[in-house]
């Protein structure tokens, strides 16, 4: 098993038992959703249910959860990228190795 400062954090939740918690619960989340920050998942998700919302069936609500934000981060970074966490793509455009590819680049002259 890995860090699992996620389950703390949904432990926020009067609705979370831990106590009750199947370890094969645990093993497919981090599997299935390895490519995103799941204490930063964690958080968004006990922000929002904290508030006046009741939950049933929290493992449900978290797996549909991260299914969601998944999904979401396919659709702005594109399918098959890499790992999420590491996606910054912002930074290699400001990079010196990228504007020096761009000047190597002979169809880059328009610019």
């Amino acid at each position: 098993m890995t860090n699992n400062n996620w389950l703390k954090t949904l432990n926020r939740l009067t609705e979370v038992n831990l106590d009750n918690l199947d370890e094969n619960y645990i093993k497919d989340i981090e599997d299935e959703f390895n490519e995103l920050d799941l204490i930063s998942e964690a958080k968004s998700f006990v922000l929002y249910w904290s508030e006046t919302r009741k939950l049933k069936r929290w493992k449900f609500a978290f797996r549909n959860w991260l299914i969601k934000s998944k999904k979401f981060k396919e659709e702005k970074y594109g399918k098959s990228r890499g790992n999420f966490k590491q996606f910054k793509s912002s930074e290699y455009y400001r990079s010196e190795e990228y504007n020096q590819k761009f000047k190597d680049n002979p169809r880059a002259n328009h610019v």
